[in-house]
């Protein structure tokens, strides 16, 4: 097991350790579907997740506020980067601006964050700061308005890599304890500014998934 240590300071989210799995020989595909209405294809419909955890199961409601304490004895200009866990691109600045010594709070705006496993990194345009890894679980009510995992096409197709998603991966808080997130896994669904549908699914390992979701 490969254990990564990112818990580097201090805010009011479920911040993780991570443990990676590298026992199993299970291996997942990308997760495919296609969303529609009365047959047709939805367009660029929101595709949120909401993970299983064990133990635990399908967990919303928690404290999802992302606020990030630091300090800093030189001036420096400071970045503040967002990344789905296990991808080594951002997916978004959520800070940019030169800070005098001092001690610092920054918040995520929750714009950006959708259900799921986060990291972040502050670091300068020099060196590499503070990273850690956050777990995310709003009720379905928040997510119209928030960033998706992705949108579907104009066939009403979207694909989701396993990778950022976590299956079978185990991480450590001091709130939770340990577990897994497992191959269960919630489908929420907007459009606009509201909940279009949602659909449990079993995310199989080995073999392509492909899940029709229809909505009301």
């Amino acid at each position: 097991m490969k254990h990564l240590l990112l818990l580097l300071c201090t805010a009011s989210a479920l911040f993780l350790t991570s443990c990676l799995n590298t026992d199993t020989p299970d291996s997942y595909r990308v997760v495919e579907g296609v969303v529609l209405h009365n047959g047709a294809p939805v367009t660029d419909a929101g595709v949120h997740i909401r993970n299983h955890f064990d133990p635990g199961g399908f967990v919303d409601g928690e404290n999802n506020a992302v606020k990030i304490q630091f300090e800093t004895s030189i001036p420096e200009y400071f970045i503040g980067e967002l990344y789905r866990y296990q991808t080594s691109e951002p997916f978004a600045t959520f800070f940019s601006d030169s800070l005098t010594v001092g001690e610092y709070t920054l918040t995520v705006p929750d714009s950006l964050l959708s259900n799921g496993i986060f990291a972040y990194t502050i670091r300068t345009e020099r060196s590499q700061g503070v990273s850690s890894l956050v777990v995310i679980n709003k009720p379905d009510s928040l997510l119209p308005g928030t960033r998706p995992f992705t949108n579907t096409t104009a066939e009403g197709e979207f694909a989701l890599s396993p990778i950022p998603i976590g299956f079978g991966d185990s991480f450590q808080s001091e709130q939770r304890g340990s577990f897994e997130i497992t191959d269960s896994l919630e489908f929420i669904i907007t459009a606009g500014d509201s909940i279009f549908a949602t659909q449990k699914v079993e995310v199989k390992p080995n073999t392509d998934n492909f899940f029709e979701i229809a909505g009301n």
